[in-house]
Parts: C-alpha cells; sequence; structure tokens
C-alpha cells in the first residue's frame, strides 16, 4: 500500500489502495468547517456564538469500501434563539490526464507535468540504501543509466534439475530519483524497463547475485501525468464562501485562488434528475457529491447522513432538510441557547471501484453554516439576511416550518 503523507491529522485524510493494477495515489480529503464572515457583520451577538461542531476521527488512510467518521452539527452557545442553515462548496483536484499515464524519453524536471511517484519500499529504505536482501545494481549496467536513475535487484544462479544447465534470474526495480531535497525521504519516479542478466560472457557461477554480475536494460521509458493537475468548485447555492480566496480555516490551509468554477454545474442538486444520487431524503441516507460524478466520470465519494433527515413533504421539528430551490439544508427548528442540532452528515465513506481517473486526488468539502436571529424578519423580505422567496414552492413548505417553529403565522 502507497503511504500518503497526513499533512492535517485533524482535518485531512490520505487515500491509498492497491485496486489490481490500479493505485490511488496521494489522494487526500479535506473537510473544512466555515461560518460566513459576511453573515457575521449582520447577526446579532447571539446569533454570533452559533458554532458548528466538527467530530473527525482520522484513519490516516482509507481505502475503497473504507468509512471514516465526520459528524457535524451546531450548537447555539449564546442565550437568543437561531434559525440555521448549512450547504457545501466542493473543490476537486485531479490529474488532467484521469491518471493515464505518458511516457518520457528522460527524468522528471519542474514544470507542467508531474512525475508518476513509485514506492520503494520494498526494496530500499528511504535514502535508497537496499534492504530484504537486495543489492544496489546500478553501476552493474553493460550500458550505463543516466544520473539519477538506481536499480536494485535480488537473484540467484542455480542449476536446472531438467536441463542441468546453469540459470539466472534476477528480481528487480528501477526509478529515477526525482527530488532527494530529503536524504532521508528519496522521491522517485516510475520507469518502464525491462532488466536482465547479462549472460553474453557465460551465465553466472552458481549462487547469489554479486558484484560481479552484469546486467541489460531496455530503453528507459520515464512515467510523467502530462498536464498536471487541474482544480474544479461546485458550489451548492451559488455563494461562493470560500471559492476564489486562500487562508487557513479550523487548521486547514486552502488555496482555492485557482478555482476553474462552473456555474452550469451549480444546480445539479437541485435538478430531479440528481435528487436520488445526491440529496438525503431519509435517516441515514449514503448519497454522492457533486465533484467526483462530474469530473471523474464516477460517484464514489459518498456521504453519509444523520438520522434526523427528513423531507419538504414530510419535515416536522427538529429534523434537516434540503431545499431543491436554493440548495441548503434547514434546521426545521429555532436552535435555543445550549441546544445542539442533530448530526447532520455523520460519515465519510470511498466506495470500490476506483480507476485511474481517481489517482492523485484531492477533494475538499467546505461545510458553510449560516445563522440568523430567530425572527420573521431575517427570514424573507427584501432586507432580510436570508432573502427566502415564498413564491418558490420547496422554499415556501421551509420557510412555514420555520416561522410556525418560532411561534410567527405561516405565509398562507
Amino acid at each position: 500500500m502507497k503511504k500518503v503523507k497526513n499533512k492535517n491529522k485533524k482535518k485531512m485524510m490520505g487515500l491509498a489502495a492497491a485496486l489490481g493494477l490500479v493505485t490511488l495515489l496521494a489522494g487526500t480529503f479535506a473537510w473544512v468547517a466555515y461560518e460566513d464572515q459576511r453573515i457575521n457583520r449582520v447577526k446579532t451577538a447571539a446569533a454570533g456564538d452559533t458554532v458548528l461542531n466538527e467530530n473527525w476521527e482520522d484513519p490516516g488512510e482509507i481505502a475503497p469500501g473504507m468509512a471514516a467518521t465526520k459528524e457535524v452539527s451546531v450548537t447555539n452557545t449564546g442565550t437568543a434563539p437561531t434559525f440555521v442553515r448549512i450547504s457545501y462548496e466542493e473543490v476537486l483536484t485531479y490529474l488532467k490526464s484521469l491518471g493515464v499515464e505518458t511516457p518520457a524519453t528522460s527524468g522528471w524536471t519542474v514544470g507542467p507535468d508531474l512525475p508518476v511517484d513509485i514506492s520503494v519500499s520494498k526494496v530500499a529504505d528511504g535514502a535508497g540504501t537496499p534492504i530484504n536482501g537486495y543489492t544496489d545494481i546500478t553501476g552493474q549496467m553493460t550500458v550505463p543509466v543516466p544520473a539519477g536513475v538506481k536499480v536494485w535487484g535480488k537473484g540467484e544462479s542455480k542449476v536446472n534439475s531438467s536441463s542441468g544447465l546453469r540459470e539466472a534470474s534476477v528480481d528487480y526495480m528501477i526509478a529515477f530519483a526525482y527530488d532527494s531535497s530529503n536524504p532521508a525521504a528519496v522521491k522517485y519516479q516510475k520507469i518502464d524497463s525491462t532488466v536482465e542478466v547479462d549472460t553474453t560472457g557465460g551465465v553466472p557461477a552458481v549462487g547469489p547475485l554479486n558484484t560481479t554480475w552484469k546486467f541489460t536494460h531496455t530503453p528507459l521509458s520515464y512515467q510523467i501525468y502530462a498536464g498536471g493537475t487541474a482544480m474544479a468548485g461546485f458550489d451548492w447555492t451559488d455563494k461562493n464562501t470560500l471559492l476564489g480566496q486562500n487562508g487557513v480555516r479550523h487548521g486547514v490551509a486552502f488555496d482555492y485562488t485557482l478555482t476553474n468554477f462552473t456555474p452550469a454545474l451549480v444546480a445539479d442538486t437541485r435538478s430531479a434528475a440528481n435528487v436520488t444520487t445526491m440529496v438525503p431524503v431519509a435517516n441515514g441516507d449514503i448519497k454522492g457529491i457533486q465533484a467526483d460524478d462530474a469530473i471523474l466520470g464516477s460517484s464514489l465519494i459518498k456521504v453519509k447522513y444523520g438520522d434526523a433527515m427528513t423531507t419538504t413533504a414530510a419535515m416536522g421539528a427538529d429534523k434537516w432538510v434540503y431545499n431543491s430551490d436554493d440548495g441548503f439544508f434547514y434546521f426545521t427548528n429555532t436552535l435555543k441557547g445550549g441546544q445542539t442540532t442533530p448530526d447532520l452528515l455523520k460519515e465519510l465513506q470511498y466506495a470500490q471501484g476506483a480507476g485511474d481517473a481517481f489517482k492523485g486526488i484531492t477533494y475538499d468539502l467546505v461545510v458553510t453554516m449560516e445563522a440568523v436571529q430567530a425572527e420573521s424578519a431575517a427570514l424573507h423580505g427584501g432586507s432580510s439576511q436570508w432573502n427566502m422567496d415564498p413564491n418558490q414552492p420547496q422554499t415556501k413548505l421551509v420557510l412555514n416550518q420555520l416561522l410556525t417553529s418560532a411561534g410567527f403565522p405561516a405565509i398562507p
């Protein structure tokens, strides 16, 4: 399994899993909790005390078929009741080649392409020193390899019991050291080449591989991901809270200034066709997100929702309901001082079936919470904070639920 550096143990987790010949490389998920600063400037002090809670149990690595605890709720630490809603922004960093490897004729240098990383942990330690019975055979090539290329091998010459002839074989790994800035953790680029024992002068004497052996190699093919990475953003509400910005939120650094935000994809979760795949309608629903489905062609990143989910048709108090008109999840009751909502999210899941397109991805789910004072004027009307439109059918149902929960009359 390819180990992935964990840059933030509380907020990020690595993905690494061998899927036949497909390996998910250097993938991470980062979840960012954020309370909209623009909303903060106009909230009452009590609303400003409404906070987004997160219980993130970092598994270190997650493989297809695994899940990690990701619980999100909201607490009102003030005294005055508030209305609360949550939505998402997504940012997916992915390989432009969608994981397809391209051969190059020389080792990788800094540029638009990216090297295909390879782990040499089977044959060498972080510094490249041979382990597990392997030896460094780089200098034993009949035709010398270019600078930076390393070859490790373990072999044996023995007599074939059937033919009576000596036969020599080698188990090897060949790679290009493209980053030695940390001598104890050298990074290597994948090379495709066949290495064999050179028997031109005869098969080596019976025994293990030693310094007298010589080896041949086929032309070196240095593997790259052509074009490097791209970044795409998806906003469930069109508000662009963090898209286009950079900074740090709750210990997670982010830079979305290069995000290729595609407005045409914003409404995906508000279309009837996608309700069954992305919008929770029952307790414990497991639903997909926009980014991987739109960019990578598969919906494998999943969110398991909590045990207080409902629909606009069923409604009820103390639930979470998705409004397909505006892209927000609304808590269907006022949140009084000292109270905490049920969990909206429970788990992050990574389903089986990842292909090459999922190599090297980074996925950020920005959880955006907004809270306003529990007043009718804060919800709708020209000067309201949330500007909920009662002329939109789903919005009207949610709006009336919020109004009546706070003792205000419903809109006819």
